[in-house]
């Protein structure tokens, strides 16, 4: 990703939009399956915090984490007087917490972006807590390939998942079962929970 990225963010209505709607649907799935009153949460690849500052304002968390390997996203974020702590970490060579760390990870349009997919989800299983759920939304291939074509966006992504195919990176990465698997197509989003 460039660092305009986060400019074209702001400015582009249909983003904007779609970024209010992921965060809607990541606040659903933890209301709805997390077993934590006051989870700890790490959004993987958060970008600039937006999603989990929003988050802040909707449930009481005990700790909101935002990891993003662009140093220069992170200093965008306008987290203002919310709880959220904000770091810049390299996914690609792991998640630099101690195991059992989170009741929730968010990774949301970010396995695309990642050159070992597989790794960054095993990554994920560890710093779970026991029962903790992993909520992904991944972007749908034919939906990337369209927009592309479009010229509506050019990619970055390394590889598009298909549904089946993440349903069976996050069982050989051990989760235990996937509690909600959904295709959100006009938004151009798989959305994936999976509970340790």
């Amino acid at each position: 990703m460039d660092l305009g990225y986060i400019e074209r963010r702001k400015k582009n209505l249909l983003t904007r939009y779609k970024i209010r709607y992921r965060t809607a649907k990541v606040l659903e799935m933890i209301k709805k399956y997390s077993n934590s009153e006051a989870p700890r949460i790490l959004d993987a690849g958060c970008c600039d915090g937006t999603m989990l500052r929003d988050i802040s304002k909707s449930i009481s968390a005990s700790e909101l984490v935002g990891i993003d390997n662009m140093a220069e996203f992170l200093k965008c974020g306008d987290i203002g007087e919310s709880p959220v702590r904000l770091e810049n970490m390299d996914m690609e060579k792991g998640l630099g917490f101690e195991d059992k760390s989170f009741d929730v990870v968010i990774a949301s349009s970010v396995i695309e972006h990642l050159s070992d997919a597989d790794s960054f989800i095993k990554e994920v299983v560890r710093v779970l807590d026991s029962s903790g759920i992993f909520i992904l939304l991944s972007v749908v291939p034919i939906y990337e390939k369209l927009m592309c074509a479009l010229k509506v966006k050019t990619t970055d992504h390394y590889r598009n998942f298909r549904k089946n195919e993440i349903s069976k990176i996050v069982e050989t990465a051990g989760f235990k079962k996937t509690l909600h698997l959904e295709t959100l197509f006009t938004k151009g989003y798989n959305l994936t929970v999976a509970q340790k």
